[in-house]
């Protein structure tokens, strides 16, 4: 586990505040359809989180990646989390890098 977490250099999160109640069984959709579906893109993140806020309308997909970022402003499958979860609310997203 120690070894994994040494590994790790950047992390993307998507987060969406729903517009409606109604949408969060999507947002759960969408990250099960991203986990069975999106993983078999190359390359693979290391770890995929879904979190829930105690504000019901608020959610967060966390992507963990090894190896450099590079240029990248985002990855494939994160493009294609923001594209899936404009549909259901406001999205932001962030990279984070690790500090060494």
């Amino acid at each position: 586990m120690y070894s994994e977490l040494m590994s790790i250099h950047w992390v993307e999160i998507v987060r969406v505040r729903l517009a409606s109640m109604a949408n969060a069984d999507k947002v759960r959709c969408v990250f099960e359809e991203f986990v069975s579906n999106g993983l078999t893109a190359t390359p693979l993140p290391v770890k995929a989180v879904l979190y829930k806020s105690a504000v019901p309308t608020d959610w967060s997909i966390h992507l963990v990646w090894a190896g450099e970022k590079g240029d990248l402003e985002t990855s494939p499958l994160g493009t294609c989390l923001l594209v899936s979860l404009r549909e259901l609310g406001i999205v932001n997203y962030s990279t984070w890098e690790k500090h060494s």
